[in-house]
């Protein structure tokens, strides 16, 4: 008798206990992290739980009506919160899933009957996804390059460094490098018959950097664009000297040592001119 009287209370509460999600309603896209608030309409039901799906043949209903409930993780139903009294919204942050098929199920309790389940209500589907990475920080740098009395623009010469991109000069001797992600880079400029030339530099979001180089050609120890006697002259007097001073621009191939390696260099490029 006893338990005929409580299946009888359970049907007339399952009758009159209404539970209706008014958010989400379905066909929404969330980012995962998102705060997505779970609304309801309810009466006659003491407390819920709320639990979600990823399944879109899960069926929505729970726990038989006038059974207890109790489990909110069941199948494929996963507990968002047990047992909140007296609410009839939710925060809930998003998972970290990606999925259009998302459900999310509001279940009835009453405590006149042990905790069961009275009534219950599911959401249409929606998508939760993973929200697009941030856009990359770039900057970028130009500038000129020049011979060494800067008397003229170089064209033709490359300009790379630590990274995929490199470009040449224009034919008026100025370049560009755009995109590039921020950070600290050795920007390199090289043309035939001129040393190549070394810069340290740091590429800031959204900021174009201006750098300029001035390009020595090779073996020109007095920086006049020629190489002739002079220079010979300027290595022969700094041989086995320390390159400083007077003397650095003898160091040719900037080994720290004035030798027979700078002589050859200047006899071997001897004549060239910018």
């Amino acid at each position: 008798m006893l338990v005929a009287f409580l299946i009888s209370i359970a049907t007339i509460l399952a009758q009159t206990a209404i539970i209706t999600i008014t958010s989400p309603s379905g066909g929404e896209t969330f980012n995962s992290g998102d705060r997505i608030e779970i609304k309801w309409i309810a009466s006659n039901v003491d407390h819920f739980e709320i639990s979600y799906t990823t399944d879109s043949a899960a069926p929505c209903q729970g726990a038989p009506n006038g059974t207890f409930g109790g489990i909110c993780t069941e199948g494929s139903w996963i507990c968002i919160q047990m047992h909140p009294y007296t609410l009839i919204a939710f925060n809930w942050t998003a998972p970290n899933i990606s999925s259009q098929s998302v459900r999310i199920r509001v279940e009835g309790h009453s405590d006149m009957i042990n905790h069961n389940a009275i009534t219950n209500d599911c959401t249409e589907e929606f998508s939760i996804v993973q929200p697009p990475p941030p856009p990359k920080q770039i900057g970028s740098i130009n500038g000129s390059v020049k011979n060494a009395n800067s008397a003229a623009l170089l064209a033709n010469v490359s300009v790379f460094g630590v990274t995929p991109k490199s470009t040449l000069t224009d034919t008026n001797g100025f370049y560009s490098l755009s995109d590039l992600e921020i950070g600290d880079y050795v920007i390199r400029v090289s043309a035939a018959n001129y040393i190549e030339a070394r810069d340290n530099t740091t590429i800031v979001a959204n900021k174009t950097l201006q750098k300029d180089f001035i390009l020595q050609l090779n073996g020109d120890v007095t920086n006049d664009c020629k190489v002739n006697i002079f220079d010979l002259a300027n290595v022969g007097k700094c041989f086995a000297e320390v390159p400083q001073g007077s003397c650095e621009k003898s160091d040719i191939n900037k080994d720290g040592v004035i030798n027979i390696t700078d002589l050859a260099t200047v006899g071997k490029t001897f004549g060239n001119s910018c």
